[in-house]
């Protein structure tokens, strides 16, 4: 599992290792949305498994944080108590902390949120409870080791 992880190199390997179940399940994932406003980042995320699949992973990278940063900001211009009092973008932090916390019913996600809340897998913070904010700081993770 990527948080018992000691390094960079073993995360690298447990991700690279599991990378077809990791694909898998992100294509299933994608395949229950059915709600016609999330088509448009649907399409995006599918690409990105397909990029993924054939090892571009740079590209895939870009693009899923792309997808993130425009359902990020279109949550928050929906939600006008959400943005700054002249109706500006808040910033990500403010976005995140508005985020409803779900329920931890997943032990690898509620295993790997434990481990990053309490600093076990480096210094990364995660400020919101939802697997979209998880999503979002995996890079952080990455880079910063334990």
């Amino acid at each position: 599992m990527v948080a018992d992880a000691d390094d960079a190199a073993s995360r690298a390997q447990v991700i690279d290792d599991c990378r077809p179940a990791i694909l898998t399940s992100c294509e299933a994932a994608l395949a229950a949305v059915t709600d016609t406003q999330f088509y448009e980042q649907k399409a995006l995320l599918e690409e990105c498994v397909r990029m993924a699949e054939h090892g571009m992973f740079s590209g895939a990278q870009a693009l899923a944080a792309n997808a993130w940063d425009t359902l990020i900001r279109g949550l928050a211009f929906a939600n006008s108590g959400w943005l700054k009092p002249n109706g500006q973008w808040p910033g990500y932090a403010k976005v995140l902390e508005n985020i409803p916390a779900v329920a931890d019913d997943d032990p690898t996600i509620r295993r790997f949120r434990d481990s990053v809340r309490t600093g076990s897998c480096g210094n990364v913070r995660v400020r919101a409870q939802g697997a979209l904010a998880v999503s979002a700081q995996c890079e952080q993770l990455w880079d910063s080791g334990p």
